[in-house]
């Protein structure tokens, strides 16, 4: 039933496997730059600090960083600081003010414009739309 399973697989991804092998290979080379954000990852997170931190150039490694990925440093660092405050909404306890300001938001209203600009709803709205969704034991 594994083999099965593993054939199965491997047919389903064979025509994205090229897709997937640019992405691993783009994600090995600007490792560094993940890492980094991965680790540091808040709303007063800079590309500088992750320029110094490599020992890159800003100038540089985010020309090759956008020509090569077609996202900038900065939104790359956007898009990662989005996932993870829907994931806070979702998973914590926390309340919309308390995960503001792990995240190192000035302020929860900073948090909300952030959030509704990009998704269309509120922290509170899109916590309330989620809660129905988590499993209760």
């Amino acid at each position: 039933f594994q083999n099965y399973i593993r054939s199965l697989t491997a047919k389903i991804l064979e025509p994205y496997s090229d897709h997937i092998n640019r992405e691993l290979d783009l994600y090995m080379k600007y490792e560094p730059i993940y890492n980094y954000v991965e680790n540091n990852l808040y709303a007063d997170t800079k590309v500088s600090d992750i320029c110094r931190h490599i020992g890159f150039s800003q100038t540089y490694i985010g020309q090759k960083f956008k020509q090569d990925t077609g996202i900038t440093i900065k939104q790359l660092i956007s898009d990662m600081l989005l996932e993870k405050m829907k994931n806070s909404l979702i998973v914590s306890g926390s309340s919309v003010k308390e995960i503001s300001e792990e995240l190192h938001f000035s302020s929860e209203f900073y948090f909300s414009k952030f959030l509704k600009k990009r998704i269309g709803i509120s922290p509170r709205e899109f916590k309330k739309r989620h809660s129905d969704r988590q499993i209760s034991y």
